[in-house]
């Protein structure tokens, strides 16, 4: 690839001009990518989104004259060649998920020295916009949810862990389906982890304490982000605030969140504690299968429609302590002796009376028999 700062000097590429890269820019927090014209047959219409990976334009797709979405990877990623290798081989994987539910992955491909890849265009609104309103209906979020559940849930299947799940990746479209988009710091489970700079991928105020502390992600790391995001629809905020992003991470890790009841107390008692088991600080007491977190769901629409016959209890049973189990166990100990000591009374009761019926009939029959004998 060369040099991490190549690109400075470049205007062009294979004839076709695009932006330079101001570095200063960059470190000003500033878009790169303002004078970006085109990106191979792609022609640029407008900036839509940005985030810690890169920025995203709405283009058209000049050979087929359709519109997609385009992801620039930040020049911050493209300095570690590893992290491009690891993108790269990561990519070639997620384009062969196809679901409903998951924004597309058309290409991946670069230009000069700038690496993106290209998804198809959802025209709607992310989640983010619609949570700025404030918290949304149980009724909406379970829907939202469920889509949503479904696409990472064959995400996981693929063998894939999201890491960067949060509102601004959670699109609707006009029809009302949910896409899951933006796999752009995904990791492929079994590959090699990559260098330092992978390790705290994700945004600060949905990581997972196994993502903050820099150890291995699985499903369980996105589930945990999965549950931030259903806490926010709840309340309108996020568990953890903070205007230092170290402040909030340090929180995911060592502090537990007020339960979303307590800050929206129209929020029923079963969905905040599905989102409080969500967000156990240790992957063994989360749900860590998105089999599991439907099922469970499920359960919380049942339990809110009023259908108490077929809503379980599993979540009612996991939140009881050892010594509420333990009594339930000694009081069923206690009414088996109970019992048992009733039939010993009844069989010994039973058993004398029967011996006393016995000389009873002894008695008056040898007493008919003297009587027999002296007629």
């Amino acid at each position: 690839m060369g040099s991490p700062y190549a690109f400075q000097n470049r205007a062009t590429t294979g004839g076709r001009p695009y932006a330079k890269i101001n570095m200063e820019k960059i470190c000003a927090g500033e878009n790169p990518f303002q004078k970006l014209k085109s990106l191979g047959h792609y022609r640029i219409e407008k900036q839509i989104g940005h985030g810690g990976m890169g920025y995203v334009f709405k283009a058209v797709d000049i050979r087929r004259a359709e519109t997609v979405a385009i992801k620039v990877m930040s020049p911050d990623f493209l300095m570690d060649e590893s992290m491009v290798e690891r993108f790269q081989r990561e990519a070639s994987l997620l384009k062969k998920l196809q679901h409903p539910n998951i924004v597309k992955l058309i290409d991946v491909s670069m230009e000069g020295d700038l690496r993106y890849y290209v998804m198809e265009f959802v025209s709607g609104r992310s989640l983010a916009e619609e949570i700025k309103k404030g918290p949304l209906l149980v009724d909406e979020i379970a829907g939202i949810a469920w889509q949503a559940a479904d696409a990472l849930g064959a995400a996981h299947e693929a063998g894939i862990i999201h890491r960067d799940i949060k509102p601004a990746n959670i699109m609707r479209d006009k029809a009302g389906t949910i896409k899951l988009t933006d796999f752009g710091i995904a990791r492929v489970i079994g590959l090699s982890r990559g260098t330092t700079a992978g390790k705290f991928a994700g945004t600060p105020a949905y990581m997972s304490p196994e993502q903050v502390l820099g150890k291995e992600p699985g499903t369980a790391s996105d589930i945990y982000s999965f549950g931030v995001v259903l806490y926010e629809m709840l309340t309108g905020r996020v568990p953890f605030e903070s205007s230092n992003p170290l402040d909030v991470m340090r929180k995911h890790v060592y502090e537990d969140p007020v339960s979303p009841k307590d800050l929206n107390h129209e929020v029923p008692g079963i969905f905040s504690q599905l989102v409080m088991k969500m967000l156990k600080k240790k992957r063994d007491e989360r749900i860590n299968n998105i089999k599991v977190f439907q099922s469970r769901l499920q359960d919380c629409v049942r339990f809110t429609q009023g259908d108490f016959v077929t809503s379980t209890v599993r979540m009612e049973i996991e939140n009881r302590t050892a010594v509420e189990q333990k009594s339930r166990f000694v009081k069923f100990a206690i009414l088996i002796c109970i019992m048992a000591g009733i039939a010993l009374f009844i069989m010994k009761s039973c058993s004398d009376l029967t011996s006393g019926l016995v000389r009873e009939l002894r008695k008056n029959t040898s007493a008919w028999k003297k009587s027999e004998s002296t007629k």
